[in-house]
């Protein structure tokens, strides 16, 4: 039995149900750039554009917190050697996360994957560095000294759990400090070099969403970064 009130105004609902979907899917259509939507073998894998302060942007740094197991591990370090020495040049600007960042078409864009290994996480304090490149998990180490570069950089010197000694340097591309070309060595002095950003600036950057509801999907194909070219030129590649 239909109710009374669906009778006498079933139509007025009718519409107004239909105005409000088609203004949602207007406004969601504008919002959202679509690189790649489902097909027929594969309708839940979509990749799309969206504009800052996303959910997205929340999960990027959420997907890559520390647990209860390397808590312990972080405080073993923090706790050990040199750890109480603070860095007292180092400026309040580059404290905090980093994560980071990949180029499409020449323009950079923050990456919401598939996988989180894709993603590389740092977080700076005035004593520490924590990354999270997924190929070791959660590594935290103590700055033991710190320089600055000829050509407008910082140079870490860390030591890690087994207390071999790295070297990470930030070659910033802007004046505001929160864009940097990082360059990371490992226990063999190689180098790996990535353009990273602070959280807050990754919030005021539009992310690329690799998106399926059913299975892990191939990641999406980015621009190869010429990092040498950067470095020597310090080009900002968007």
């Amino acid at each position: 039995m239909i109710p009374e009130i669906f009778k006498r105004h079933g139509l007025f609902f009718l519409i107004s149900i239909f105005f409000i979907q088609n203004s949602f899917c207007q406004l969601h259509s504008s919002d959202t750039i679509f690189l790649k939507r489902g097909n027929v073998s594969n309708s839940f894998h979509r990749v799309f554009v969206l504009n800052n302060f996303s959910t997205y942007h929340t999960q990027l740094f959420q997907n890559m917190q520390k647990d209860s197991v390397h808590i312990a591990e972080v405080n073993a370090i923090l706790n050990a050697g040199l750890s109480n020495k603070k860095v007292p040049m180092l400026s309040n600007l580059l404290l905090g996360e980093w994560m980071s960042l990949h180029s499409y078409k020449g323009k950079l864009y923050a990456y919401s994957p598939s996988e989180p290994y894709i993603n590389s996480y740092m977080n700076l304090t005035d004593s520490s560095i924590e990354i999270n490149d997924f190929s070791d998990g959660i590594i935290p180490m103590r700055i033991t000294e710190i320089a600055k570069t000829k050509n407008y950089g910082i140079v870490f010197i860390v030591k890690g759990l087994y207390e071999y000694t790295r070297q990470v340097t930030f070659y910033f591309l802007n004046k505001e400090m929160d864009l940097a070309l990082v360059e990371t060595t490992n226990q063999a002095k190689e180098k790996r070099y990535e353009i990273m950003a602070t959280k807050n600036k990754i919030f005021h950057m539009p992310i690329i969403v690799n998106d399926c509801l059913t299975s892990r999907v191939g990641e999406w194909q980015f621009d190869k970064i010429d990092y040498r070219k950067i470095l020597n030129s310090r080009e900002i590649v968007n």
